[in-house]
């Protein structure tokens, strides 16, 4: 075989090379690519997909600044759960976030869930308990979610996600009212926002 034919198989196969490993290079970025589309699928599920509980709880307030929130919540039997009563016999009272007080990350967050669906009626409160003066106001996000079926994440249904402002330490205000029918369901109109303190 002359030089000149040895010189154009080895051009040939180098092509062939470089188209492989563009192919190759191909392959792998599309593989990654579905990969990261999948794990950001994942982490992009919301609180009412993965619930621990038939009604789920979510108060946040602004990271890093030493202001203890607290959750209030009544079942329809007037049971009242808080940080001084962590459960009942519906609420547990997941999460209680002092602020800064012996917390190790900045996040200020609480949570609670409730088990089971009694018919009857429902109070979330937020209360700011402790903080300095120049903290507030303070803006604090609640979020309530129904799940029938927790186990199957299936039947969520959101009652409410606002904010609520606490302009100082002893404010307690109502996130929502809702009422529970006999058959697990929220009843039509009957959520609401209209305060009833669970502190007195």
């Amino acid at each position: 075989m002359s030089k000149r034919n040895n010189g154009l198989v080895a051009t040939l196969f180098a092509q062939n090379d470089l188209l492989w490993s563009l192919a190759a290079c191909f392959m792998v970025l599309t593989a990654l690519l579905i990969t990261v589309i999948e794990t950001k699928k994942q982490t992009e599920k919301t609180s009412d997909e993965v619930s621990a509980g038939n009604i789920s709880v979510y108060a946040y307030w602004q990271d890093g600044i030493d202001l203890d929130i607290d959750l209030h919540l009544s079942s329809p039997s007037g049971d009242h759960v808080y940080f001084a009563k962590l459960s009942g016999k519906i609420w547990n009272l997941l999460r209680d976030d002092l602020g800064m007080l012996a917390d190790p990350g900045p996040r200020n967050f609480e949570n609670a869930y409730a088990r089971g669906l009694p018919a009857g009626d429902y109070i979330v409160n937020i209360h700011a308990y402790r903080g300095a003066p120049d903290k507030y106001p303070v803006e604090v996000e609640g979020e309530v979610i129904i799940t029938a079926n927790p186990a199957a994440g299936k039947g969520s249904q959101k009652i409410v996600k606002q904010k609520v402002t606490l302009y100082r330490t002893g404010e307690e205000v109502t996130l929502v009212r809702f009422t529970i029918d006999g058959k697990g369901n929220v009843v039509p109109d009957s959520v609401n926002h209209i305060f009833k303190s669970l502190l007195r």
